[in-house]
């Protein structure tokens, strides 16, 4: 029988090798993502912060660039999360909408 220490010793490696397990896979299926968008040097900044498929849909435009990803790498990932999500990506500059003119009246 094992004493409480001792236990607690196998309990925490058995539970942070699982832990190191499920972020392995999940860290890997970021990486195959990235390789699939052809951004595959990027894989292990993102491992490096924890940024796995599951938190991927939640990354703003800031967070890659906090990454040193390029812009146009950058424009290129979010893009790729919206298809993932099968929605269009958003327009990222300052869109302008249709100019409105007052009318013309003429004086006669």
């Amino acid at each position: 029988m094992l004493d409480a220490g001792r236990q607690k010793q196998f309990g925490s490696a058995a539970g942070a090798a699982a832990q190191g397990a499920f972020l392995g896979s999940a860290l890997r299926d970021i990486a195959e993502w990235l390789a699939s968008i052809g951004l595959g040097q990027y894989a292990q900044r993102f491992a490096d912060n924890a940024v796995d498929l599951s938190v991927i849909r939640d990354l703003t435009e800031q967070d890659p660039k906090d990454l040193g990803v390029l812009l146009g790498h950058r424009r290129k990932i979010l893009r790729a999360i919206a298809q993932r999500d099968g929605v269009a990506p958003a327009p990222t500059g300052t869109a302008t909408g249709p100019v409105l003119r007052d009318a013309v009246t003429s004086p006669w």
